[in-house]
């Protein structure tokens, strides 16, 4: 893993592998974790908003925001 965040209601974790690929993990395992991309380019980051409705991944290519509480894709900015 290269790198986990938690949401800021600590319902939630999503991590990065080294394999660059991003995971979405439920507290206390009330569902089975949930695979939401991979990355052809190396991710360089993850950080939630202020409000923490949104978490956001950064690689060599773009930027992609994820709805923090669905794990849904919402926008992109550059290209994979």
């Amino acid at each position: 893993v290269y790198a986990v965040r938690f949401s800021p209601d600590g319902k939630r974790a999503y991590a990065l592998t080294r394999q660059n690929r991003l995971w979405l993990y439920f507290a206390g395992g009330v569902r089975a974790p949930r695979h939401l991309a991979t990355f052809v380019a190396g991710v360089s980051g993850l950080a939630f908003s202020p409000d923490g409705a949104r978490l956001a991944v950064s690689s060599e290519n773009g930027l992609w925001l994820w709805n923090a509480e669905t794990g849904e894709l919402e926008g992109e900015v550059g290209r994979e």
